[in-house]
């Protein structure tokens, strides 16, 4: 939920591309999406240019990072929609549930429109399976951390990456499988930091 100069705006997509640093706090106050998900928390975001002045603030939806690895545990669909994702890795969840360091994570439905990861190293789906349908993360702000995506399996369906706000981060896409259908990058910034799409299969559809 991106709140500015008082203007409360669900569904389009702003672009904040000059932001320099960020204030994060979370409140025990119960957020609910504009699509209607509760999540436990809430957080506040408030991006900051070089002259730290606020030039954006949102509210979204917070939920520990350990129950969303249970659901994936478990086999649930995820809904990271207008929510603030912290420390999201594939790796430590494997850790957590004692698996192999490659195994093939299932993310049956994963959706995280308009939501903001914050990770210590790297916001980490490596070796992810996504299975068809749609998938969705557009509007996606990236704070802090690394972006991997290597090896991960897309189903067929769309695949939206639209409007990523990247300010700092090494991306890394090598040897993703993107099955057939859109696949887009529209309007996205990556700023500083490698890209790397060696390897990646793209399928029958729109790029």
């Amino acid at each position: 939920l991106f709140i500015y100069d008082s203007v409360c705006c669900e569904s389009s997509v702003f672009m904040i591309e000059n932001f320099a640093t960020f204030k994060i706090e979370k409140l025990n106050i119960p957020f609910v999406s504009p699509d209607g998900i509760t999540f436990p928390r809430t957080v506040t975001v408030t991006l900051l240019n070089k002259n730290n002045e606020d030039i954006a603030y949102y509210e979204l939806g917070y939920d520990s990072i350990y129950s969303v690895y249970q659901k994936i545990h478990e086999n649930k669909p995820i809904n990271l929609d207008y929510a603030y994702v912290e420390n999201f890795s594939l790796h430590v969840y494997r850790k957590m549930f004692e698996l192999e360091k490659h195994s093939v994570v299932n993310l049956p439905e994963f959706s995280a429109r308009h939501a903001i990861f914050n990770a210590r190293s790297s916001n980490n789906f490596s070796h992810a399976h996504f299975d068809n349908g749609n998938v969705d993360f557009e509007g996606a702000i990236f704070l802090n951390g690394n972006i991997n995506f290597n090896n991960a399996v897309f189903g067929d369906g769309d695949k939206n990456f639209s409007y990523w706000q990247v300010r700092q981060a090494d991306i890394d896409f090598s040897g993703v499988s993107f099955g057939n259908g859109e696949a887009s990058f529209k309007n996205s910034i990556f700023l500083e930091g490698e890209k790397n799409f060696k390897d990646a299969v793209f399928g029958e559809g729109l790029i």
